[in-house]
């Protein structure tokens, strides 16, 4: 091999034919080992391998698609019993028709329900969330005072001034009566 410019650098003027397979090793050809109509069959068919020595050349045999229009079977179909069927369709469907309206009552009323359970959760947490913003922009002093008390809670009180903001906030947000009840509730129950 000859180059110019150097032992390491410059510009090869041949390159080496040694091919090592264990580079290149046999790749998927871009030809199908299946036809769609095979692998809907359920036939299995390993893929098409092709080696890479000589480079890589796409096959000239390339297939255009081929789409077979098959008749449509239900049109070839005549309606058995003309106008009974059309009746008797007719009857089956009022008939189901109570049932789906009662079924569908049914779920309109535990959606209905599912959606009032999650507005209390909702209540609940942000009554949480604003009780605790207030502890946490109060003044450090004041909670640190409250966690020297004594009564063995640490700074589980808020401190008083916020204590009529919570009490506050918790008078005016909601007065439905299930809102009411689920503050008694800890915050991870429904």
């Amino acid at each position: 091999m000859h180059t110019q410019g150097g032992r390491w650098g410059g510009r090869r003027d041949c390159q080496s034919e040694l091919f090592q397979e264990d580079l290149y090793p046999d790749t998927l050809s871009d030809e199908p080992a299946l036809s769609a109509e095979d692998w809907v069959a359920g036939k299995e068919a390993e893929p098409i391998l092709i080696s890479l020595r000589g480079g890589y050349a796409p096959s000239a045999q390339k297939s255009d698609l081929k789409v077979n229009k098959r008749s449509n079977v239900l049109d070839k179909m005549p309606p058995k019993g003309g106008s009974r069927s059309t009746s008797n369709i007719a009857a089956a469907s009022s008939g189901d028709g109570c049932v789906n309206t009662a079924l569908s009552d049914k779920i309109i009323h535990e959606f209905q329900e599912e959606i009032r359970k999650l507005k209390a959760v909702i209540v609940k947490h942000e009554t949480r969330i604003r009780a605790l913003e207030a502890r946490a922009t109060a003044p450090k002093s004041v909670v640190e005072d409250e966690g020297r008390a004594g009564d063995g809670l640490g700074d589980a009180h808020p401190p008083s001034s916020q204590r009529h903001e919570t009490e506050h906030v918790n008078n005016t947000s909601h007065t439905s009566p299930e809102v009411a009840s689920s503050k008694q509730l800890a915050p991870d129950e429904v």
